[in-house]
């Protein structure tokens, strides 16, 4: 019984095994190229909101496809699980990001909350 329970794990991790293989050729293919801008201390600003508004002005300009005002947000729920969702940034300035919610939303209760507060925008063509 033990035996057949060997030679069906091993065939099991044989399949796993090719299939994994294939996946990640797959994944690996899919990668685009970007337009491989390197980011480094002599070539950033010492203001995070200056920095952004490049950044975000080079994604209006080379990013098609996509809303380059397009980012996902991350709060902490009150028992401190995050909850993650895509939200539409409507302004920024120096102060920060502006985007719309209704007060009684989850998001809006959870910044209440607490200040723990992650946003990320993805724009692959410029590599960020």
């Amino acid at each position: 019984m033990r035996s057949t329970y060997s030679i069906i794990l091993k065939i099991i991790m044989s399949v796993i095994r090719r299939v994994t293989r294939g996946v990640t050729t797959f994944i690996r293919n899919r990668r685009k190229e970007s337009l491989n801008r390197v980011i480094s201390v002599e070539n950033t600003s010492k203001h995070p909101m200056q920095q952004f508004d490049s950044w975000y002005k080079e994604a209006e300009e080379f990013e098609y496809g996509i809303e380059v005002n397009a980012f996902v947000l991350s709060t902490l729920s009150h028992a401190g699980y995050p909850n993650t969702r895509y939200v539409l940034m409507r302004k920024y300035n120096n102060s920060g990001l502006t985007f719309f919610s209704r007060l009684e939303s989850p998001k809006a209760q959870e910044m209440h909350y607490s200040d723990k507060v992650s946003g990320v925008f993805y724009w692959p063509t410029l590599n960020r």
